[in-house]
C-alpha cells in the first residue's frame, strides 16, 4: 500500500477516542535532531527507548499537523496523538479538558526506527508474519475496546457530560472467537490500531510472578465494525 498523509484542518472531533494511561500507549511529537517528529515509546523489560519515525516526507507533515492541532485547542508544539482504526490522526486537548481536533488521515506502513536494536525497523501495522495469539514483539497502543463477560463488543465514551456504552451495529462474532481463544473468559480490553489491527494481552505467570504480555488478535471486518465518523466506510 502506498503512504500518504492528507492533511486536515483542526476540526472538533465527535467520534471514537480514549487512551491507555501512560507515555507508552499513544504516539508523540517531540524535538530532535533533525526538528519536530513523530516518535513511539517501546518498553523492554526496564529498558525505555524513544523511537523516532522512519524518515520520510509524509512524516514532516504529520508532526506539522499534530502541532497544528495542538495550537488550535490552545497549547503549544508537541505533544501525543493517536491514530484509529480509520486512520484518523486524533489529537487530544494539552489543557486536559477533554477536547479532541482530527488533524489528518494516514494511510500505509508506520516505520519507525527500533532503538533497542540500532539499525533495525519496526513497522506497527504490518501483520504479514503473525497468527492469531502469536507474541505480539512490538509498541502496544491503540485505541481501547472492550469485550464484555457476555461476549458483547463495546466501546466506553467517556468525556465530563458523562459516560456510557456504545456498541456497533452489528457484532463481530468472528473477533468475538478470536478475542475468546486468546482469553476464555472474563471482560477483555482490546486495543485497535491503524488500519484496524487488533491486539490484547494475556496474563503470563513466571517464577510465581505475574505480567502482563501483549498477543496479535487479527484484523477488523470493517463491515461488522462502527462506521467512521463523517462517513460510511
Amino acid at each position: 500500500m502506498t503512504l500518504s498523509f492528507e492533511r486536515l484542518t483542526p476540526r472538533q472531533w465527535h467520534g471514537r477516542y480514549a487512551r491507555i494511561p501512560g507515555e507508552t500507549t499513544a504516539f508523540h511529537v517531540r524535538e530532535g535532531a533533525n526538528g519536530w517528529w513523530p516518535y513511539v515509546d517501546w518498553v523492554i523489560d526496564d529498558d525505555r527507548a524513544e523511537c523516532p519515525m522512519v524518515d520520510n516526507p509524509r512524516a514532516r507533515e504529520l508532526a506539522q499537523a499534530v502541532h497544528a492541532g495542538k495550537r488550535a485547542l490552545g497549547g503549544r508544539r508537541g505533544g501525543s496523538f493517536l491514530i484509529n482504526e480509520f486512520g484518523d490522526v486524533l489529537v487530544p486537548s494539552p489543557l486536559g479538558d477533554g477536547r479532541v481536533v482530527v488533524v489528518g488521515r494516514w494511510v500505509g506502513g508506520l516505520r519507525f526506527q527500533d532503538r533497542h536494536h540500532p539499525g533495525a525497523v519496526f513497522d506497527l501495522s504490518d501483520d504479514r508474519a503473525l497468527v492469531s495469539g502469536a507474541a505480539w514483539d512490538r509498541p502496544y497502543l491503540g485505541v481501547p475496546h472492550h469485550l464484555s463477560a457476555l461476549g458483547e463488543i463495546y466501546f466506553w465514551e467517556q468525556d465530563f457530560g458523562g459516560a456510557g456504552k456504545l456498541t456497533p451495529p452489528e457484532q463481530d462474532n468472528a473477533l468475538v472467537q478470536a478475542l475468546r481463544r486468546i482469553r476464555p473468559r472474563g471482560a477483555v480490553r482490546f486495543v485497535v490500531g491503524c488500519g484496524g489491527l487488533v491486539l490484547t494481552k494475556v496474563e503470563v505467570w513466571q517464577a510465581g510472578l505475574s505480567h502482563w504480555q501483549a498477543r496479535y488478535v487479527g484484523r477488523l471486518n470493517f463491515k461488522r465494525w462502527f462506521k467512521k465518523e463523517g462517513g460510511s466506510d
